[in-house]
Formats: C-alpha cells, structure tokens, sequence
C-alpha cells in the first residue's frame, strides 16, 4: 500500500457556512475535492479480498465511469447470520487480526 496519503479539509473546496455539510453526506463532497482520475466510496467496514484496483479494470466502470454495487446482500435481510460469515471470512485476510489490540498508551 502506498504511503502517499493527503489529507482534504473540505471547508477549504466548498462553503460549508452554505452546504452544512456532516456525517455521511461528506463523503461525496471529498470524491469531488480530489485530484485523483479514479475514486472510491466505501464505507468503512467495507473489506476487500482482492486488490481494489481490480474495480477499476470492471467493465461496467471501463465503460460508463462508474461501478455501484448493494450493501449487505450476503444473507439478503438476515442480518442474524453475518457476524458468522465475518468470523469465519476473517482468517482469509493476511495479517487480520482477530481480537483488537490495545492502543498505544491506553489501559
């Protein structure tokens, strides 16, 4: 993974005094403050088991610009059944860890 990380205070690419941007509806806006050819929208417990660049090599992106894909379709309206899916998913993933680690200079 690159270590070439930026940071968009997105007060400074659009007036927020008029947009009264917050939470989610943020997400958006960044995409359109970026400079890069390609982004991405994901939420954050979102995990990919292969290279993210591999949605840009979609067909449907390669064609319109644009991929869209449904939240939460593995067991349908079953929410009772993912957190199994996600312990047993985990292990697939190198380096996962499995139960948090303590931060750096916290009990």
């Amino acid at each position: 993974m690159s270590s070439n990380i930026e940071v968009i205070d997105i007060n400074k690419s659009f007036d927020n005094g008029y947009l009264q941007l917050k939470g989610w509806a943020i997400k958006s806006f960044a995409i359109l403050a970026s400079r890069f050819e390609n982004a991405t929208l994901i939420d954050t417990d979102v995990f990919f088991l292969q290279d993210l660049s591999e949605l840009f090599k979609d067909p449907t992106y390669e064609e319109l610009g644009v991929l869209f894909f449904y939240d939460r379709t593995v067991y349908g309206t079953d929410l009772r059944q993912y957190p199994g899916f996600m312990r047993a998913t985990m292990p697939l993933i190198p380096g996962f860890r499995t139960k948090a680690a303590p931060s750096a200079g916290r009990p």
